[in-house]
C-alpha cells in the first residue's frame, strides 16, 4: 500500500513539475513607449495616428504631453506630468488594432518643435511604422503635421533581452540604460504616465554599446538583465543624444505573472512525498 501511495505521488509530481521547469518571466505583453516631437515650424498637433510595421497587435494605446529636460548635461524626454494619467488620448481594444488614429481630448495639442510621449501595449516583436506614426491637425483638415521620432523603438527578443537599432542618419551618443524591477506601478496599463521606481539591476550591453559609447547608424545594441526570484514586474530604459536638444528616449516594460496553481501543486505533493519517505523508514 505504502509503495502504491509512493508511485502515485512521485508520477502526480513529475507531470506538475514538467510545468515548475518553465520561464517564470514575462507572458509576451510588454509596453513600449517613445518619445516624438512636432518638428514643424507654425503647425499645431491635435490628433496622433500610428499602424504596426510587424507584430501586434496593439490592445492599448496612449499619449501624453512632454518636455525635454537637461540632466547631467544631457537632453532627456520626458512625462511632463509624471505619474498621472495620459491627459492626450487613450484607448483599447479586446482583440487589439494594427493601427489606430485619435483626436487628441479637451483641447490638447502638441504645438510646435514640443514633443509626446507614445505608449502601447504588444506582444513582443512588435515595432510600428515610423512613416505612418504622426502628428495631425483635425482643426486643418486632418493636415499631417510634421513629426520626429526621438526614440529606437525598442524591440524585446526574448524576456529580458531588448535590442534597438539606430535609425537616425547620425551617430548617437548612449547616456545612460537602467533597468528596474518591482515597480509600484502596473506598466501594462498603457494609461498611466508610467515611470519606472523599482529596484535598479546591472544591464549587460553587447560590445560597442556601453554608456558613453557612439551607436553608429544602423548598429544595433543589445541589453539584458537578470531577474532575481519573485519578481513582479521589470523596466528597461535607454536614454540617448544626437546632439544638443535632440534627445532619444525608449521604454520597454512588462509585469511577470504568478506562478499557476500547477507549480504550486506540485512544490505540495513534493513535500508529501518527502514525508512519506520519512515515514518509511521509520517503519
Amino acid at each position: 500500500m505504502l509503495r502504491w501511495v509512493r508511485l502515485t505521488l512521485a508520477s502526480m509530481l513529475l507531470t506538475c513539475m514538467l510545468g515548475l521547469f518553465q520561464p517564470t518571466y514575462a507572458d509576451g505583453i510588454y509596453r513600449f513607449t517613445s518619445c516624438w516631437q512636432n518638428s514643424s515650424i507654425n503647425m499645431t498637433g491635435t490628433g496622433f495616428a500610428s499602424a504596426v510595421d510587424k507584430g501586434g497587435p496593439m490592445t492599448e494605446w496612449a499619449g501624453a504631453p512632454a518636455t525635454v529636460k537637461i540632466v547631467r548635461g544631457k537632453p532627456v524626454c520626458t512625462y511632463m506630468d509624471p505619474k498621472q494619467m495620459a491627459s492626450l488620448f487613450t484607448n483599447s481594444a479586446a482583440g487589439g488594432v494594427n493601427k489606430f488614429s485619435e483626436k487628441f481630448n479637451g483641447g490638447g495639442k502638441v504645438v510646435a518643435q514640443d514633443s509626446m510621449m507614445f505608449s502601447f501595449i504588444a506582444p513582443k516583436g512588435t515595432t510600428i511604422k515610423k512613416d505612418a506614426t504622426t502628428l495631425f491637425d483635425v482643426n486643418n483638415n486632418n493636415a499631417p503635421v510634421q513629426t520626429k521620432l526621438l526614440s529606437n523603438l525598442a524591440e524585446v527578443k526574448s524576456d529580458p533581452i531588448i535590442t534597438f537599432t539606430n535609425t537616425f542618419q547620425v551617430s548617437e551618443t548612449l547616456d545612460d540604460v537602467e533597468a528596474f524591477i518591482n515597480n509600484s506601478e502596473d506598466p501594462l496599463n498603457a494609461f498611466i504616465n508610467f515611470v519606472p521606481d523599482g529596484t535598479a539591476v546591472a544591464v549587460t550591453s553587447s560590445i560597442g554599446c556601453a554608456v558613453g559609447d557612439p551607436i553608429a547608424p544602423g548598429q544595433t545594441c543589445v541589453f539584458s538583465f537578470d531577474l532575481p526570484p519573485n519578481t513582479r514586474n521589470w523596466a528597461f530604459e535607454a536614454f540617448a543624444d544626437g546632439g544638443s536638444l535632440f534627445p532619444i528616449f525608449d521604454l520597454v516594460a512588462t509585469d511577470i505573472p504568478e506562478p499557476p496553481s500547477v507549480i504550486l501543486l506540485g512544490l505540495g505533493l513534493l513535500g508529501l512525498l518527502i514525508n512519506w519517505r520519512k515515514i518509511a523508514r521509520r517503519a
